[in-house]
C-alpha cells in the first residue's frame, strides 16, 4: 500500500478484526482497537515524495537517507555521518544519491539502545548496503537496529538502479544509520542537526561536472 509500509495481509487482518468487533457490538473494545490501529498506521506511515528539485543544480549532492538527528561526524581518513532515527518520525529508507546497488551484506545481528553513544556502534555488525554512482564512487549505509526494533526491510538487490530520493524500504521502529562517504565528499551538516529524508542535504562532492 502506498500510504503505509504495512503489508496487505496485515491490513486485511486489521479489517477482519474491525468487522468482528463491530458485529459483536463491543464499543469499548472497538474504541481500543481503533486507537491501536491509528497508532500503528501513524508509526508505519509512508510519505509521498514530490521530486521538485532541479536535477541539474543538485547534481553531486548526497541527501539524508533517513530522518533523524546527526549524532556523530567523522572527517578524517574515512568520512561518515551517523544518524539516530527519531521515535515518531517516518521510518522510510531512501537512496542518498543516484546509484546502483553493488552489494548487500548481512553481518551478525546487533542491537543498540536509543541512549547508546556512537562508540557503542560496531563497524562489523548489522546490515550494510553498498552503492556506486555513475562515476564509480562508493557510498555505504550501515543499519544498526534498536533493541525495540527490527532489521531494515529493503526492497532492492545488487544490480538494481535508482535515482536519489527514491524509497528502497523502511526501518521498523528505527535505529542508527551510518552513512560512509568517499574522500572527495564535503560534509555540510553538523552534529546535533535534525535531518529529514529526501529533503536535507548532508554532503556534496567537491568536484562535480
Amino acid at each position: 500500500m502506498k500510504f503505509t509500509y504495512l503489508s496487505r495481509s496485515t491490513l486485511f487482518i486489521f479489517l477482519v478484526v474491525f468487522f468482528f468487533l463491530t458485529l459483536i457490538g463491543s464499543g469499548l473494545l472497538l474504541l481500543a482497537f481503533l486507537v491501536v490501529l491509528a497508532t500503528t498506521l501513524y508509526l508505519f506511515r509512508r510519505r509521498k515524495i514530490y521530486f521538485h528539485e532541479d536535477q541539474m543544480t543538485t547534481t553531486g549532492t548526497v541527501f539524508a537517507p533517513v530522518s533523524g538527528r546527526v549524532v556523530e561526524i567523522v572527517n578524517g581518513n574515512s568520512k561518515s555521518i551517523l544518524i539516530k532515527m527519531g521515535l515518531l518520525q517516518e521510518e522510510g529508507i531512501y537512496l542518498p544519491s543516484t546509484s546502483e546497488i553493488k552489494n548487500l551484506t548481512f553481518h551478525s545481528d546487533f542491537s543498540s539502545f536509543r541512549f547508546s553513544t556512537p562508540k557503542d556502534i560496531c563497524d562489523d555488525k548489522g546490515t550494510v548496503l553498498e552503492l556506486s554512482d555513475k562515476k564509480g564512487r562508493t557510498i555505504s549505509m550501515q543499519f544498526i537496529r534498536f533493541v525495540t526494533g527490527r532489521l531494515p526491510e529493503l526492497i532492492v538487490l545488487p544490480g538494481d538502479r535508482g535515482r536519489r530520493q527514491v524509497n528502497i524500504g523502511y526501518f521498523p521502529f528505527g535505529g542508527y544509520v551510518k552513512l560512509l562517504l568517499p574522500q572527495d565528499c564535503e560534509v555540510v551538516v553538523k552534529e546535533g542537526d535534525k535531518v529529514i529524508a529526501t529533503e536535507a542535504i548532508v554532503a556534496r562532492f567537491v568536484e562535480e561536472d
